[in-house]
């Protein structure tokens, strides 16, 4: 859990995190990235923000 507060408090100070997915492909996102899915057909989802 501490690694996941310790990204969330650099994604506040709007820098870049490392994220690597199942299949260890490396990718770098922001918050507003993270913050947005995707759908299957593509279509962009935004997730409610906090507060």
């Amino acid at each position: 859990m501490q690694a996941v507060q310790e990204a969330l408090a650099t994604l506040q100070r709007g820098q870049m995190v490392v994220v690597t997915d199942d299949e260890d492909r490396v990718t770098t996102h922001n918050l507003a990235y993270l913050t947005t899915k995707r759908d299957r057909m593509g279509h962009l989802i935004t997730l409610p923000e906090d507060g």
